[in-house]
C-alpha cells in the first residue's frame, strides 16, 4: 500500500514539474469595437457583449485585441475601459491601429489608461502574450517595435517563470508555467513537444501589407511551441497560417446594421485542440437538422507546409455551451494543440527582397547608422524625418532621443534625451548603440514603451534646433553642442513639425493650439487656440501667413506676426479621418496646394482660402511637393506612380505620370525636389529619384521593409533618410561616365 502511494506521489510530482498538463478552459475575444463619440451604437454593442459574457460562467478571461476606439481619443478610450471594467472576469487589452495612427497623445494614451501596451499571463497550462503592432501616427503598414520583439524573445526563452503572472480568481497555482530549457541550435519541434504551449495576441494579421516586419517576429518565435496567433482588424472570421504558424482572425464586435446582432468570439482550449465559436448577442444562427453551421473553411493565405498530412478528428467541440446560448454559437475553426504545423528553421522574409538594387548598382549607401535606444542591442524606430543644416543631420526617434550626426561619415556628434535633467552627451567618434551612455536607467521587466517619442521634423538655424515631443514639451537645443537652451510646456503632446522664420519658431500641438515662440527665450509671442483637432503637420510660411492643417477637417491660415485668423478651408470630404492634417502644404503663384485622405489634389487661393480647383483623377493621398522654381507640384499616387501637375494653371493640368513600380503605398512621405531631381520614399523601404521636368525614373533603391520618412536631398545625387527600421543613412547616386 505504501509502495502504491509512493508511486502515485512520484507520478503526481513528475506531472506537476513538467508543467505540460493543459486543463480545459474557455475564454472570449472582443475586438474592433470602434467606440465613437459621434455614434452611440458601438458603445451599446460593447455594453451588450460585456453583459452577455458576464452571464456565461464558463468564460475565464477576455482578450480585447485592439481598435477599441474609432479615433484613439482619450474620451473614447476611457469609455472603453469603463465598459470593460464591468466584466466579472479579468481582461487583457492591446491597442489597434485606430489607437496608434489617430492619436492626439502620440499613441501614449492607451498605455496610460489601460496600464500598458502589452500583456503576459498564463492560464490552464497555456501562456499568453499580447503586444502592439502599430503603426505609430504615420499612415503605413503596422510595425512591431524592436523593444517588443526583444521582450518576447527574452520571455519565451525563460518560459516566463520569473515574470509576473496574472492569475484569475478561478485559476489555481498548479497551472503556472515552470522554467523551460533554452532551445539548442539543432532543436526541432517534436510531435509530443516538451515546450510550454503559447498563444500570441496581436491586432494586425502578420502578413505582407499588414505588418512590415512580421517575418522578423515569426522567425524569433518559431523556435517555441506557438499554438496560435489571435487577432482582429479584418472584422470577420478567418483562418490563416503565418509562415506555417496557425492564426485566428476574429469578427468585429459591431453589428452590421442598426437592427442586427453584434458579437464576439469564444475559444475552447483542451489538451488536444483550440476551437473558436462566433457568439451572437441578441441574435441566433439558423439551425438546420439540429446542428449549427461549422464554418471551418479556411481563407486564402492559410497555406500549410508541403507534405502535411493531418488527422482531422480533433476538429470537434470540446466544451459545451449552456443551453441558453447554444443556438447563438457557431463553431468556425480549430487547430490542434499537439500537432506540428511548422519548422523552427527561419524562413526568408519576402519584404526584404533587395533585388531591385541590382538593377541600379550605381546607387550606394555611403553610411548607415543605428538609432540610439534605451535597451542594449536594440534600435529605436525613426518616425521623424531628418533635417540637415551646415553639414549636420538632426532627427529624433521613438524613444525620445534626439541626435546629431555628421553628414560626411555619419558619426554621432551628440544626443539629447527628452525628459532628461542632464545635458546632451557629446560623442567624439563612432560608437555602437550598446556602448552609448544613456540618460535613463535600463528598462526593468515591467518597462513599457516611453511616452517621450519624437514624431515631428525639427527646424534648425545657426542658433537653435526646435522640435516637439509626446511628453508635452517643445525643446530648443544648441545646434553645435545639443545643450538645452529652453523648453516650453504645452498642454498636450507636441506631434507637429517645427518651422523657423526670422526670430520665431512655429509649431502646433495636441492641446488644439498653434504657437509662435520667441526663438531666444521660448516665450510665446502669440497663441491661436481655435483649432478643434490635434496638429501633426509641418507649417508652411508663405508671404505673411503661416498655414497648417489639423485633424478637424480644416486647413488654417494665420497672420504669422499676430496669429490672427486669415481664413479657414473645409472644402474636402467631411469626417475627421479625411482631414488635410498629415500633408505638408506647399505654395506658389498665389495658391496653396494640398492632398488629403479623400484622395483629391486641391489648389486653394492663398489670399482668400477659396478653392481654385480640385481633382481626384490621380488617387493621391497626403503627399505634396513643389519644384524649386515653383512651376510644378508632385504627388505620389496610392499605386505605383508619381504625378506632376502645373503649379501655374488655374485648372488641373497634368504634366506627366511615371510608373515607379512601388506597389500600394499610402505613407505621408513627401516628394522633395533638389537641383532638378525629385526624391520620394515609401512605406516599405524604397527610395527613388525622378527627373523633375520629364518624370524619367533615374533610380530606386530599397533600404529595408519599414517606412522611409520624407528624405532630405543634399543635391541631385545625394539624400539623407531616416526609417522605421531605426536607421539613418546617406545614399549617393554615382553617374555613369
Amino acid at each position: 500500500m505504501k509502495r502504491t502511494t509512493l508511486i502515485a506521489s512520484l507520478l503526481l510530482l513528475a506531472g506537476s514539474l513538467s508543467g505540460q498538463e493543459i486543463r480545459p478552459f474557455r475564454f472570449a475575444v472582443i475586438t474592433d469595437t470602434h467606440l465613437n463619440r459621434n455614434n452611440p451604437l458601438p458603445e451599446e454593442d460593447l455594453r451588450r457583449s460585456v453583459e452577455d459574457i458576464n452571464a456565461d460562467t464558463t468564460i475565464r478571461f477576455v482578450l480585447a485585441t485592439g481598435d477599441l476606439t474609432e479615433s484613439g481619443d482619450r474620451e473614447s478610450l476611457r469609455k472603453a475601459k469603463e465598459l470593460l471594467d464591468q466584466l466579472h472576469v479579468k481582461y487583457y487589452a492591446i491597442p489597434g491601429n485606430h489607437e496608434t495612427k489617430w492619436s492626439e497623445s502620440g499613441a501614449t494614451d492607451f498605455g496610460q489608461i489601460f496600464g500598458g501596451e502589452r500583456f503576459q499571463f498564463e492560464y490552464g497550462g497555456v501562456q499568453f502574450f499580447g503586444f502592439n503592432t502599430g503603426p505609430i501616427i504615420r499612415m503605413m503598414d503596422g510595425h512591431i517595435s524592436p523593444a517588443d520583439i526583444g521582450w518576447l524573445r527574452r520571455e519565451l526563452a525563460v518560459g516566463s517563470s520569473q515574470s509576473a503572472v496574472a492569475v484569475d480568481s478561478r485559476q489555481s497555482t498548479d497551472t503556472l508555467l515552470r522554467r523551460q530549457p533554452l532551445p539548442t541550435a539543432n532543436w526541432e519541434l517534436p510531435t509530443e513537444t516538451p515546450e510550454p504551449p503559447v498563444v500570441l495576441v496581436t491586432h494586425y494579421p502578420l502578413r505582407d501589407e499588414d505588418v512590415d516586419n512580421w517575418c522578423d517576429l515569426t522567425n524569433v518565435v518559431r523556435h517555441y511551441n506557438i499554438r496560435a496567433f489571435i487577432g482582429g482588424h479584418y472584422h470577420n472570421n478567418r483562418l490563416f497560417f503565418y509562415d506555417g504558424i496557425p492564426a485566428f482572425l476574429c469578427r468585429s464586435n459591431l453589428r452590421d446594421a442598426p437592427d442586427s446582432a453584434g458579437g464576439y468570439s469564444v475559444f475552447d482550449v483542451s489538451p488536444d485542440s483550440i476551437a473558436v465559436y462566433e457568439r451572437l448577442v441578441n441574435g441566433e444562427w439558423k439551425v438546420e437538422n439540429g446542428e449549427c453551421p461549422s464554418g471551418d473553411e479556411r481563407e486564402e493565405g492559410d497555406e500549410r507546409e508541403e507534405g502535411d498530412e493531418r488527422d482531422e478528428s480533433w476538429r470537434q467541440p470540446i466544451l459545451h455551451s449552456p443551453l441558453s446560448i447554444l443556438h447563438s454559437l457557431r463553431r468556425w475553426g480549430a487547430y490542434s494543440m499537439t500537432e506540428r504545423y511548422y519548422s523552427p528553421r527561419p524562413v526568408a522574409c519576402t519584404g526584404y527582397d533587395l533585388s531591385v538594387n541590382t538593377a541600379y548598382p550605381q546607387v550606394r549607401e555611403i553610411w548607415r547608422d543605428p538609432s540610439p535606444a534605451l535597451s542594449e542591442g536594440e534600435v529605436a524606430p525613426f518616425y521623424a524625418p531628418p533635417t540637415v543644416y551646415n553639414g549636420r543631420i538632426y532627427a529624433g526617434n521613438d524613444n525620445g532621443i534626439f541626435s546629431c550626426y555628421s553628414i560626411e561619415d555619419g558619426k554621432l556628434q551628440w544626443r539629447f534625451s527628452v525628459g532628461s535633467s542632464q545635458s546632451a552627451v557629446a560623442v567624439g567618434s563612432r560608437q555602437s548603440t550598446d556602448t552609448l551612455l544613456r540618460h535613463k536607467p535600463l528598462p526593468t521587466e515591467n518597462w513599457e514603451l516611453p511616452t517621450e517619442r519624437i514624431l515631428g521634423a525639427a527646424a534648425v538655424n545657426d542658433r537653435a534646433v526646435v522640435f516637439g515631443s509626446a511628453d508635452r514639451h517643445i525643446y530648443c537645443l544648441h545646434p553645435l553642442t545639443g545643450a538645452l537652451l529652453w523648453k516650453y510646456a504645452a498642454g498636450e503632446a507636441v506631434l507637429g513639425a517645427a518651422a523657423i522664420d526670422n526670430n520665431m519658431a512655429y509649431i502646433g500641438a495636441s492641446d488644439h493650439t498653434f504657437r509662435a515662440l520667441d526663438l531666444a527665450t521660448g516665450l510665446p509671442v502669440w497663441e491661436f487656440t481655435e483649432v478643434s483637432g490635434y496638429i501633426e503637420t509641418r507649417p508652411l510660411i508663405y508671404n505673411d501667413a503661416v498655414i497648417f492643417g489639423a485633424w478637424d477637417e480644416t486647413l488654417y491660415a494665420l497672420n504669422k506676426h499676430t496669429g490672427a485668423l486669415l481664413w479657414k478651408w473645409r472644402g474636402g470630404r467631411s469626417g475627421m479621418l479625411f482631414s488635410p492634417a498629415a500633408v505638408w502644404p506647399v505654395a506658389a503663384h498665389g495658391k496653396v496646394f494640398i492632398t488629403a485622405p479623400d484622395r483629391f489634389l486641391t489648389a486653394i487661393d492663398a489670399q482668400t482660402g477659396t478653392t481654385v480647383w480640385r481633382t481626384g483623377e490621380a488617387t493621391v493621398r497626403e503627399t505634396i511637393g513643389l519644384s524649386a522654381d515653383g512651376e510644378r507640384i508632385y504627388s505620389k499616387t496610392m499605386q505605383d506612380s508619381v504625378v506632376c501637375f502645373s503649379a501655374t494653371a488655374d485648372v488641373p493640368q497634368r504634366l506627366w505620370t511615371t510608373n515607379v513600380g512601388y506597389g500600394y503605398d499610402h505613407a505621408p512621405s513627401m516628394p522633395v525636389e533638389c537641383d532638378g531631381v525629385v526624391y520620394g520614399s515609401t512605406k516599405n523601404g524604397l527610395i527613388f529619384a525622378l527627373d523633375g521636368r520629364s518624370g524619367k525614373l533615374l533610380w530606386k533603391h530599397k533600404i529595408g521593409n519599414a517606412i522611409i520618412n520624407t528624405v532630405y536631398p543634399l543635391n541631385d545625387r545625394e539624400c539623407v533618410y531616416t526609417g522605421g527600421d531605426g536607421f539613418v543613412g546617406l545614399l549617393r547616386y554615382e553617374r555613369e561616365n
